[in-house]
This record gives structure tokens, C-alpha cells and sequence, in this order.
């Protein structure tokens, strides 16, 4: 970004931002398009697309002298799925053959969180954020969002475009909606990183649309 806005020499120095936004399932790869599946993946070819495409938006800025800023916030207490007093004492045997050592494996790693998470709150509380700039949204959430939450959420907004942060003051892991719970996947598996109630993910959606509502009505004076 700093060679394509011409920022070599910028005074003082050119920064580009970089957020995490809706990712919690997604993919690199399109398995439906042969040329995205046979592309090689790597860290400059990423970089370099992803810079190009922010240029490309960084051209059609339209700029102005003034717009409302609005921000809105809520607290929002969630469940922790905690372990039950049988399956942490099957973790703690499981873990006495590591002799103090650092688990190794997924069995291992999972046994210990196991351990870890049954001393922690069984609470957790989540800051939601919802930010209005002029006629733009921008939503933070202390999780990673699946792209169906995302998606819903672009699709029900008041405020065009809008768009998520993702781990926004905080990392509560991912919040997977109610029905991939059933189906499983590394996403939903009990962790420190990733543990809200199985319901998590419609009342954060709730809550953010809420925000989104309140400061697409509010006013804000010049």
C-alpha cells in the first residue's frame, strides 16, 4: 500500500491498517473454480492482492468536510460451556502420563483446556460495539464471526456499507450459529478460546443489530 499510494517518502510516515473482519469459517480456495484451486497461496501473492483491491476502493474516496460520528456500546453477559466433574476427572488422568510436560497433541491440548476452563468463571462478558461514520456502519465483536453472521448482518443493516471487526476488545473465540454445533468441526470444540453457550451466536447478532439501530437514528452536531 505505502508504493501504490506513493507513501515511500511520506512525512510522517505512511501507515496502512489492517482488521480482522468476518472470517471465522471462511476459505483461501473456491473448490468450485479450478483456477482458484490450482493458484499456489503464499504470503506476497495474499499481500499483494489484498493491497490491490484497497487501492482499488482508495480511489473512489469521496471525502468530506463532516459527517456524523455515533457510537454505541452494551455489555453482554453469555454462558461458558462448562466441563462437567466427569469430564474433567477423566482430563486429569489422561493428562498424569505428561509428567508436568506441554501437551503434544489435540488429545493432550484439549485435555488440559479441559482442566483449565473448570477453574474459570462460568460467565463471560462480551463488549458489542456498533459504530456509525456518516452513512457507514462498522460493527466490533470480541469473537471470530462466522460468514453466515456477517452475511446477515450486511443484509439487515440500516447504515450501507457496513462492516465487521472481528476480536474487537477481546477474544472470545468463535461463535459458531446453534446448527453447526451439531455438526462439529475444530470451531466448536470446548477451549478457553472458544467456549460461549451454544446460543451465543443469535443473542451477539441481536445485539448488534440493536447498536446499528441506535446510531442510525441518532444525531450528531457539527
Amino acid at each position: 500500500m505505502t508504493k501504490l499510494v506513493g507513501g515511500e517518502s511520506a512525512d510522517p510516515p505512511f501507515m496502512a491498517a489492517l482488521s480482522n473482519g468476518t472470517s471465522g469459517d471462511t476459505w483461501l480456495k473456491d473448490y468450485t473454480n479450478a483456477e482458484s484451486v490450482s493458484r499456489e497461496y503464499e504470503i506476497n501473492s495474499v499481500a499483494t492482492d489484498v493491497a490491490q483491491a484497497a487501492f482499488e476502493a482508495y480511489q473512489q474516496i469521496e471525502y468530506q468536510t463532516w459527517v456524523p460520528i455515533v457510537m454505541e456500546e452494551k455489555r453482554l453477559a453469555l454462558d461458558v460451556r462448562m466441563p462437567s466433574d466427569e469430564e474433567v476427572a477423566r482430563a486429569k488422568e489422561f493428562l498424569e502420563k505428561l509428567e508436568g510436560k506441554l501437551p503434544s497433541n489435540t488429545h493432550e491440548v484439549y485435555a488440559r483446556e479441559t482442566v483449565i476452563l473448570s477453574e474459570m468463571p462460568p460467565t463471560r462478558e462480551l463488549k458489542i460495539q456498533a459504530i456509525r461514520l456518516g452513512e457507514m456502519g462498522i460493527v466490533g465483536i470480541p469473537n471470530e464471526v462466522y460468514a453466515s453472521t456477517g452475511l446477515a448482518i450486511k443484509a439487515e443493516t440500516p447504515l450501507q456499507p457496513t462492516m465487521n471487526i472481528s476480536l474487537a476488545n477481546g477474544g472470545e473465540g468463535y461463535i459458531p450459529p446453534p446448527e453447526q454445533h451439531l455438526l462439529g468441526g475444530y470451531t466448536t470444540w470446548r477451549a478457553r478460546t472458544s467456549c460461549l453457550e451454544t446460543g451465543a451466536e443469535p443473542k451477539i447478532h441481536e445485539a448488534v443489530m440493536e447498536l446499528l439501530n441506535r446510531v442510525a437514528t441518532s444525531q450528531s452536531q457539527p
